[in-house]
């Protein structure tokens, strides 16, 4: 007959019964860890609901391309506990703000300022929105925004961004004119330096018109000898040393010396 074990006396109920209150003590101490978390948790998103931001949005209105825009985000801690950022990034590499501001602690009823920069490119062109990302220590979840929106335009737009010369004589071709456009809302400063990116042409600034200042025409003379076939190549714009946002697109140029030749094709 095959041996059945049994407890007996008082081993078996004094085992059994350990247990039960082995599992009670754990669930107790995972209850305490839980509410402790539950009450940080609750503790900084008390601390942070009580910073101020009275601008979170800041609207620049009109910026201008290798300009740029500084503004200072204010928060202020109405809290009785002091709160300490962790990090402060910017979404874009066109936005800069000063790292030694990581780790600060905003004391209670104090104040805390944000210097942001925000530097235009052209590629910014069109409708411009950034975010300033503050992180706190205790919070890893918790995030306040901070956006700089407005739009960013470029000072000086050609009435046109191609221009053709046509000839069957390498040795002659007419002058073309192309405009340059002053954004209405740009400072007043100097025209840009225009540059052929190749030597078949020379460009020279017409006078200003009277009945249109913001305009100016610029005259391209082809120098002679032109050469064969299709040639393609770029007036540069560049900025001078006084006037630093004194710059457009480049605009291409079409050298097309055969009657044959099409602008579209080149053949």
């Amino acid at each position: 007959m095959p041996h059945k074990h049994v407890f007996t006396g008082d081993y078996a109920p004094a085992r059994v019964s350990s247990y039960p209150k082995l599992v009670t003590v754990l669930i107790a101490l995972l209850a305490v860890a839980v509410a402790k978390n539950l009450w940080e948790a609750h503790d900084h998103q008390s601390r942070l609901t009580s910073l101020r931001c009275d601008e979170p949005i800041f609207n620049f209105g009109q910026g201008f391309v290798d300009g740029q825009i500084e503004h200072v985000f204010r928060l202020v801690n109405e809290n009785a506990s002091p709160v300490q950022i962790d990090r402060i990034v910017a979404s874009c590499g066109c936005t800069t703000v000063a790292s030694s501001l990581n780790g600060a602690t905003i004391g209670p009823n104090e104040a805390f300022d944000i210097p942001v920069v925000v530097r235009f490119s052209d590629s910014h062109v069109g409708d411009f929105e950034r975010e300033v990302i503050v992180g706190f220590a205790g919070a890893p979840r918790m995030r306040l925004r901070l956006k700089v929106t407005g739009l960013v335009s470029r000072i000086w737009n050609w009435s046109s961004e191609f221009v053709l010369f046509k000839t069957d004589d390498p040795h002659h071709a007419n002058p073309q004119t192309i405009t340059l456009h002053q954004h209405p809302d740009a400072p007043n400063i100097s025209l840009p330096a225009i540059r052929p990116s190749k030597p078949f042409v020379e460009v020279e600034f017409m006078p200003p018109q009277e009945n249109n200042p913001l305009s100016r025409d610029l005259l391209i003379r082809p120098i002679a000898p032109l050469p064969a076939g299709r040639t393609d190549f770029l007036l540069r714009s560049q900025s001078n040393e006084k006037s630093p946002l004194s710059t457009a697109r480049d605009a291409r140029v079409v050298l097309i010396v055969d009657e044959t030749l099409t602008p579209e094709t080149g053949r």
